[in-house]
């Protein structure tokens, strides 16, 4: 996986190939969070969003595994896709996919 976006003790953006599925994987970690770090976070989403289009990467999906992940996902434009996805641990998971 490769490291978009990291902050140290509070999270990260990353970002993955799936060669099976022949489509990028975004994944996100961020612990804090009030209305400010919302604020600070959609600016992040806008220059990751910036460097996948200048790499020609327009779509990404992701997994979330419960509703307050799929809200999170939902404000930055990540919309499910109606499907989902068990992990190899049993873990079922929300597929969501957003336009870059």
């Amino acid at each position: 996986m490769e490291i978009l976006y990291a902050e140290e003790g509070n999270g990260f953006v990353g970002l993955s190939f799936d060669d099976r599925l022949q489509v990028w994987i975004m994944h996100n970690e961020l612990k804090a969070w009030s209305v400010s770090e919302f604020k600070r976070y959609k600016e992040v989403f806008k220059q990751i969003r910036m460097m996948l289009r200048e790499r020609g990467i327009y779509e990404v999906y992701g997994l979330v595994d419960n509703q307050k992940s799929l809200k999170f996902n939902k404000m930055f434009g990540a919309l499910p896709t109606g499907e989902v996805a068990t992990t190899e641990d049993g873990i079922v998971n929300i597929i969501t996919r957003l336009e870059v």
